[in-house]
Formats: structure tokens, sequence, C-alpha cells
């Protein structure tokens, strides 16, 4: 059966900000599913309603694996979010930048041994010719 939960939120300057999101409780399976989430700000006489389809939401979350802000623009995502986020998270966000950016995968790295291998192959060695020279080298420096 839909059921409705109301919360309501106070902003900064006497602004208000209720949500209202509908779910559908299954007591046999012991499940409870959010289908939509509606968020009604207002500040003065002003007035902004929103709808957020969750089914619709996570269906486009499973479809873009890693997300679809990338990371470069991590940053400016977190300036947009930062005021209304927790300064614990704003940390860990923060950590989190800084490892991506010493991350193995993300490193530069793979592309400087990629570039050692194709200047290696664009002037071939002869290893027949270093072997003869080391060979032939003098070995009383160390007597």
């Amino acid at each position: 059966m839909k059921e409705y939960h109301l919360h309501k939120s106070p902003l900064p300057d006497g602004a208000e900000q209720i949500f209202i999101t509908s779910a559908i409780r299954d007591e046999e399976d012991q499940t409870i599913t959010v289908e939509e989430i509606f968020v009604v700000t207002v500040i003065g006489d002003k007035e902004v309603k929103a709808r957020i389809d969750i089914k619709n939401l996570m269906e486009k979350i499973i479809k873009t694996p890693g997300g679809n802000i990338p990371y470069e623009n991590f940053d400016k995502m977190y300036e947009i979010i930062d005021p209304v986020t927790p300064e614990k998270v704003q940390l860990q966000n923060q950590v989190d930048m800084y490892q991506h950016q010493f991350d193995p995968d993300t490193a530069i790295t793979d592309d400087l041994i990629f570039a050692a291998d194709m200047a290696a192959a664009c002037h071939a060695t002869d290893f027949d010719i270093i072997v003869e020279e080391l060979l032939s080298a003098n070995t009383t420096c160390n007597k």
C-alpha cells in the first residue's frame, strides 16, 4: 500500500523546505520501496516545487557505473554541494580527491613506461655489441 512521509527542514533567513516521500510498504516481503520524493522550498512569497522519480533515477545510476561527472569536475561539484554537506563528509571528499590524484590506475607512470618502450623501439639495441664491449672491458680496474 502506498504511504506518504513528510519531513520539514528550516533554512536560513526564514526559508523552509518540505520533503514528501511516497513509498510502498510490502508487509509480506518486509520491504519498503521509495518511489518519489517531492521537494517544496518556500523563500518569502516564492515557492519552488520539484519531483524526484526514484525509479528513473536509479535506472540512470545503474546504467552509468562510475558516475556521469568526470573526476576533473569534482572540485566544481563540491563547491555546489559543500554548503549543505556535513564537515566530516567534506573532509572525506577532499581525502578521496587527493587519493585519486595518486591512484596508480590514473598515475602518469604507465604513460612514462609506454613512452620509454616506444623510444627503445625507435633505437634498436644490438645486444651482441653491448655484450662484446662488456666482456672486452678493462677488468684490471677492480684489482
